[in-house]
């Protein structure tokens, strides 16, 4: 990658309370990955998912979804928008947001394209 921005887009729902959980791991995962961001820059947003047709419109699978340049690193095969929490899974265990490490593997491998 050279000189181009990676987008990172968190997606959520008001009734989740993960919104500042879900921040921080990205702020944190972008401290892990600094020294090795060449020459390019990495922009986050957060937008939040209204409603049901909004949902279907962004593939939206629950609170909080994190977009790499539009595409859901953790996506799974099957998964059903709707406005819901989301849980994540980890060496076996069960998380309401991605560690900083899985954020920073996730987009280190975009940085990589």
């Amino acid at each position: 990658m050279h000189n181009q921005t990676v987008v990172v887009e968190i997606l959520l729902v008001t009734e989740c309370p993960n919104a500042d959980v879900a921040r921080s791991n990205v702020d944190a995962a972008l401290a892990l990955l600094e020294p090795k961001i060449p020459g390019g820059t990495i922009a986050v947003h957060t937008t939040m998912v209204r409603n049901h047709e909004e949902a279907q419109e962004r593939d939206f699978v629950g609170s909080p979804t994190f977009l790499i340049d539009g595409v859901d690193p953790f996506g799974a095969a099957n998964q059903q928008p709707g406005l819901s929490c989301r849980i994540y899974q980890y060496e076996g265990k069960i998380t309401a947001v991605p560690t900083p490490a899985m954020l920073a593997d996730a987009i280190a491998a975009r940085l990589a394209q």
